[in-house]
């Protein structure tokens, strides 16, 4: 039978969110078996298989609570754009156009003139933009298109975030969220519908823009 820190490690090795780098295992190796031939063993000793397991599952629960952390914080922030901005708003800082923030901040804002359509069509019925901007909220920027679908307000928001292929779909204070990360953005589609809905239309946006931003 496979032992538990060999399914552990192979667990973690095929997560692209948990599995370290290739640089921090193969430097990893390389202390352990200086370690082991300062001790007078040429051969890896029985332990070294055993330590080698435990330090890449330690370093991969470390990258998974810090990947989960950031993924949390932005997830949260992304809803309070959409609750202060989209439904309530009463943002402090007014928001600026998409062309006036690719000016300034990069042209990934310039992506999200165009990229989704006037009308998005999806599984389960189209959405309409309402509006395209961009804003700030708490300090961290981001591109928001606001549209109607399925009779509420929904947001797709782009923010800088850095790398990462995961796809989360989250309930946070009591919106439903779904995110994705393409280029170095995070994509994010928040509101007060049910999750399978907005899973639709996350599907119908997140594709082509995710190519657009690829394009930048």
């Amino acid at each position: 039978m496979e032992s538990y820190p060999s399914r552990l490690r192979e667990a973690i090795d095929r997560s692209p969110d948990l599995a370290p780098s290739p640089e921090f295992t193969a430097a990893l190796r390389q202390r352990l078996e200086a370690h082991a031939k300062a001790r007078g063993r040429g051969a890896r000793a029985p332990w070294f298989a055993v330590a080698a397991s435990l330090f890449v599952a330690i370093a991969g629960a470390v990258t998974y609570r810090a990947y989960s952390s950031r993924a949390d914080a932005l997830a949260r922030a992304a809803v309070g754009d959409h609750v202060e901005c989209a439904l309530n708003m009463r943002l402090p800082e007014r928001g600026i156009t998409l062309e006036e923030a690719a000016r300034r901040f990069g042209p990934v804002y310039r992506a999200i003139q165009h990229v989704p359509g006037a009308e998005v069509p999806t599984a389960s019925g189209s959405a309409v933009v309402l509006d395209r901007h961009s804003c700030v909220y708490q300090g961290r920027r981001f591109g928001h298109v606001i549209l109607s679908y399925r009779g509420s307000t929904v947001s797709l928001m782009v923010t800088t975030a850095g790398t990462g292929a995961a796809v989360r779909s989250v309930r946070v204070d009591g919106m439903n969220v779904v995110t994705v990360r393409a280029a170095q953005q995070a994509l994010f589609v928040a509101g007060d519908v049910p999750m399978n809905e907005l899973r639709a239309l996350a599907d119908s946006i997140f594709g082509p823009l995710a190519r657009e931003l690829d394009g930048q």
